[in-house]
C-alpha cells in the first residue's frame, strides 16, 4: 500500500472512530429540517417579496437564500381530542421554571 493511501486511510478510520462525533442515526431528536425546494416550483418573486412568510438572507459570499416558513395550522385540522383539552395550560407547565432559583455549576 502506498504511503499516501495509509496516511488517508488512518485519517479516515481516526475521524469516524473518535468520540469526537455526536452522530447517532437512530436519534429522534431533531429539531429542524431543511427542505430544499426547486426553484421551479417558487412563485414570481414580486409575490415572494411581499410575502410574510419568508425571509431573504445573503451570506457573507453575497449568496441569497430564501428561507420559506410553514403555514400555522388552522384549528380546523386539529382533532377534537386537541380542542378539548382540559389539562394545564403551557404557562401552568412552565410557572414552576421560573419561581426556581437559578444555579450553576463550575
Amino acid at each position: 500500500m502506498k504511503p499516501e493511501k495509509e496516511v488517508f486511510l488512518v485519517i479516515f478510520v481516526s475521524i469516524f472512530t473518535s468520540g469526537g462525533t455526536d452522530f447517532n442515526p437512530f436519534s429522534d431528536d431533531v429539531l429542524h429540517t431543511i427542505n430544499w425546494v426547486p426553484a421551479a416550483s417558487f412563485p414570481d418573486e414580486d409575490n415572494l417579496l411581499n410575502d410574510e412568510d419568508s425571509l431573504l438572507l445573503t451570506t457573507n459570499n453575497k449568496e441569497k437564500y430564501r428561507c420559506i416558513f410553514p403555514k400555522p395550522q388552522s384549528s380546523g385540522s386539529r382533532s377534537q381530542e386537541e380542542l378539548n383539552h382540559n389539562g394545564p395550560s403551557e404557562e401552568e407547565l412552565l410557572s414552576p421554571l421560573y419561581k426556581q432559583s437559578s444555579c450553576s455549576y463550575r
